[in-house]
């Protein structure tokens, strides 16, 4: 079914009438705070067995505390409950049903991702497609993907899958659970906004988008939240996607950080005098000056990970129409490609080139 969308930017009176993902005021002070460390996984009991990781590339929670990891290295999932266990592992290299041909060289890098309807969706970039899977690690069907691009799948309840889209006009394009194209929604002119610059290495003629500049996630009640990381808005997509709103992201403290490190890149770029190649496999932006990585936390809390240019990774709650609410930082250092969490507060974040997974709680 055809759904036509209506991109509203609202004034912030009404936008706080929509904004169901905001915690309660603290009365405009952004709260800091402190995460710990509780575990790390592999265990530390399990190091010295078959369990290990490569190249950790994609990590989900499912609603009932267990954790994914995808390995693109060893071309496997595998799953753990909230204790650090482990409870299966599925996957295979090779190009049959539940097999996966991901290289840990970039572009092959498999992403991963839980949808509301219960089933694990592993996007497959060297066999093009779009692999779906039970909780258990069985294999449900695959669906082919014509014109590839970085991107994981994110999916409501009803199995509507929503991706990047490739049409150069828009950003998201969605999908039936048959992947059979309904509707595309938010136009690119919109994304390809750089309020502090442009990061070094773009190329504003290549309008096609990936999961580094734009974020996905969606919240249990199936809004979908969509995180610019070039014009620094979130938009929050209703339920019968019929509707957007705008965010902008204007915190005084982290537009001169961010505008503080692009200058920092800059710079450093130009006293290497760096030549870049103008071929397509060369036009990626620089991934490390990109701020967020976006999930959902506990009570769809909108939770946006970023390095600072102190390179100490944080995390920010964003109250969408009330901007930053806290701010939590890291007890030791994580590289933060990877980062979601359970319903019971943990938060996971990659570790030591992605080799490892930390398991951290905030400290209230």
């Amino acid at each position: 079914m055809k759904r036509s969308i209506i991109w509203v930017s609202a004034v912030l009176a009404f936008l706080s009438v929509s904004d169901s993902f905001s915690s309660p005021s603290n009365g405009g002070a952004r709260k800091k705070g402190l995460l710990k460390k509780v575990g790390e996984l592999p265990r530390a009991a399990e190091t010295d067995s078959a369990i290990s990781f490569w190249l950790i590339t994609g990590m989900c929670c499912d609603k009932e505390n267990n954790i994914y990891i995808a390995d693109s290295g060893q071309n496997r999932i595998f799953k753990f409950d909230g204790r650090g266990r482990l409870l299966a592992s599925f996957g295979r290299v090779g190009q049959g049903p539940g097999e996966f041909l991901g290289s840990g060289r970039g572009g092959s890098n498999l992403r991963l991702s839980y949808g509301n309807n219960k089933e694990i969706y592993v996007m497959d970039p060297g066999n093009k497609r779009l692999s779906a899977f039970s909780m258990e690690g069985r294999f449900l069907r695959h669906f082919w993907i014509r014109g590839f691009l970085p991107d994981s799948a994110t999916v409501d309840s009803k199995g509507n899958i929503y991706l990047l889209s490739r049409s150069g006009i828009n950003l998201v394009d969605c999908y039936d659970a048959d992947l059979k194209y309904q509707a595309s929604f938010i136009e690119l002119e919109a994304h390809l906004l750089f309020p502090l610059g442009r990061p070094p290495l773009h190329r504003l003629d290549l309008r096609i988008p990936n999961d580094y500049e734009v974020i996905k996630t969606i919240a249990d009640d199936d809004k979908l939240i969509i995180v610019s990381n070039y014009a620094m808005r979130i938009f929050a997509v209703d339920t019968a996607c019929n509707k957007t709103y705008m965010y902008e992201i204007d915190d005084i403290e982290l537009r001169k950080d961010l505008a503080k490190r692009l200058s920092e890149q800059k710079t450093a770029l130009a006293n290497k005098r760096l030549r870049v190649n103008s071929g397509p496999r060369m036009v990626l932006p620089s991934n490390s000056i990109l701020p967020f990585r976006a999930f959902i936390y506990q009570d769809n809390r909108l939770f946006l990970g970023y390095r600072n240019s102190d390179l100490q990774f944080e995390i920010y709650e964003h109250g969408l129409s009330r901007g930053f609410l806290s701010v939590y930082r890291f007890p030791e250092p994580v590289d933060g490609f990877m980062l979601c969490s359970d319903k019971d507060g943990q938060i996971y974040a990659t570790m030591e080139g992605r080799t490892k997974v930390g398991i951290f709680r905030i400290i209230e």
